[in-house]
């Protein structure tokens, strides 16, 4: 099963419910797609052939699970693990548990949240919608009853509007100057699955 990790405020939002939709920058950019009868697009400069096509990292109907940070409390290679996860849930796993966990980050087998993929599309950056804001984490800001502006959750800036909120965003995920480049995005939406 493939692991998906997120920064803090987004991780956060989406195990409360708020975020459905995350973007990933397109590896590598298309130069001029075109969808064909797959789904897929095709890169218009290297002739067009199937075998150009990119494709998502994910599908539809995929189920991911959420990598978490976690502290370890105990471990004795091959006996158990013992960990702790934010908000100070303590889990033991007996058994053999042969590896240590790269950068005390979750494997699937001790995950605690899943999503799964139910949409996929191919979009530029700079052409999210406000609702798509929305859907990523950006949040009103209140005051007297209206809404005065917007945030992102990763800054104390209050925003004019939720695409400038976004733009702060992702250019703080992925560099400074994504939102400027307008790169193709993968657009993936997904429900949180049960605990399982």
């Amino acid at each position: 099963m493939k692991g998906k990790s997120f920064i803090e405020p987004k991780f956060r939002g989406i195990v409360e419910g708020r975020i459905t939709q995350f973007r990933e920058v397109m590896e590598p950019q298309p130069t001029f797609p075109y969808e064909s009868k797959d789904g897929n697009f095709h890169d218009a400069c290297k002739g067009n052939r199937e075998d150009d096509a990119i494709n998502p990292r994910y599908k539809v109907g995929e189920t991911l699970y959420l990598k978490e940070k976690v502290y370890l409390i105990s471990w004795i290679p091959e006996q158990h693990i013992c960990m702790q996860y934010p908000g100070g849930q303590i889990r033991y796993y007996g058994g053999n548990q042969k590896q240590l966990l790269p950068e005390h980050f979750i494997r699937a087998e001790h995950a605690r949240y899943f999503i799964e993929i139910t949409g996929i599309r191919c979009d530029r950056l700079n052409d999210i919608s406000d609702g798509d804001c929305e859907k990523e984490g950006i949040v009103p800001y209140w005051e007297d009853g209206w809404v005065c502006g917007w945030h992102n959750k990763i800054d104390i800036i209050t925003y004019e509007t939720r695409r400038q909120a976004y733009a702060a965003l992702i250019d703080s995920i992925n560099g400074k100057g994504t939102w400027e480049r307008n790169p193709y995005v993968w657009v993936y939406e997904f429900k949180l699955l049960k605990n399982k």
